[in-house]
């Protein structure tokens, strides 16, 4: 923030606090940092995030944009995997434009284990490779 001239104040709160801080109406921040990682890959459950405050919970910009519900309702709605791919697109395009969030395009996953687990094949993304079946610890 300080590179492009701006004095902020930046506070670091423990995982309860943070979310009820970024839930509360009307927000008492100006900027905060987002998640959405899912639990499955899903592309209506990870942008449904970014539809108006007022119809999830899960926005945590507050902000309302009509044109992202009517967009994300239609690509709900669409029975084309090629059309609704399009629309999910152009959705992404219009959201990005809107300024409400910066996406993150890459990020590393870096995961640590001790030298006694075999056989674990550790994947870029938190949903491949979690079969743990043939994982052992080496004595």
């Amino acid at each position: 923030w300080r590179q492009v001239g701006l004095e902020v104040e930046q506070l670091v709160l423990p995982t309860g606090p943070f979310f009820a801080a970024i839930r509360q109406t009307p927000p008492q921040f100006d900027v905060t940092i987002s998640f959405n990682c899912q639990t499955i890959v899903n592309p209506q459950v990870d942008v449904s995030q970014f539809i108006s405050g007022d119809k999830t919970a899960a926005n945590d910009g507050h902000y309302i944009d009509r044109k992202l519900d009517e967009m994300y309702d239609a690509q709900l709605r669409e029975a084309d995997p090629a059309k609704q791919k399009q629309i999910l697109r152009d959705y992404q395009i219009y959201l990005a434009k809107q300024g409400y969030y910066i996406n993150t395009l890459w990020w590393q996953r870096t995961v640590l284990s001790n030298t006694k687990v075999q056989d674990w094949n550790v994947s870029p993304s938190h949903y491949l490779n979690n079969q743990l079946e043939t994982v052992w610890l080496q004595q």
